[in-house]
């Protein structure tokens, strides 16, 4: 099993995704994250491990003292590896840095660090359009998202706590409204 936090979008912008995820599936390239029942996110951090009631009371705390904020994802991007992720890279502003580099004092202060790629300065913040790709696959996926309207401005409105595979909310909180 494994952990994460993450941020969510307003409805029209995760809406906007869901579409993608439903033109990749008719084209025959779905993507994983809506056949695990995946909500359209940006992973602040990713754990091995958790003491739930410690990351949850910590998630929620979190939560009422960050405020809703905006962003905008203008690029369509590939991980390239063993197998491909095709994701939406935001431009990474301010709000964003802060809201992680925070996350990661917390979650190191009480003995949770998050991977090693989720250390600020090393983190990708990204959105995953779809992942676990075969070469073919990834290129189908990058153009069949390209041809849609998936990139553009989004707002950052939630913090949610999940277990992954299968996937489990643990925990979900309302950013403040500013």
């Amino acid at each position: 099993m494994g952990y994460s936090i993450e941020l969510y979008f307003d409805p029209d912008f995760e809406a906007a995704i869901r579409r993608v995820w439903d033109v990749l599936a008719a084209s025959g390239v779905p993507s994983v994250l809506q056949q695990i029942g995946g909500r359209p996110h940006l992973s602040l951090a990713v754990l091995s491990s958790i003491d739930e009631a410690v990351i949850l009371g910590l998630a929620k705390a979190y939560a009422k003292e960050c405020f809703r904020f905006p962003i905008t994802f203008p690029a369509i991007s590939l991980i390239p590896g063993e197998q491909h992720t095709v994701i939406l890279s935001p431009v990474p502003n301010r709000p964003l840095l802060d809201m992680q580099q925070r996350l990661y004092s917390l979650l190191d202060g009480c003995a949770h660090p998050p991977f090693h790629r989720y250390i600020p300065g090393r983190w990708l913040p990204h959105c995953t359009l779809s992942k676990e790709l075969s070469g073919p696959d990834a290129m189908k996926t990058m153009e069949l998202c390209r041809q849609s309207a998936v990139t553009g401005a989004a707002e950052v409105r939630e913090v949610g706590v999940i277990e992954f595979r299968p996937r489990r909310e643990l925990g979900l909180f309302s950013l403040l409204n500013p």
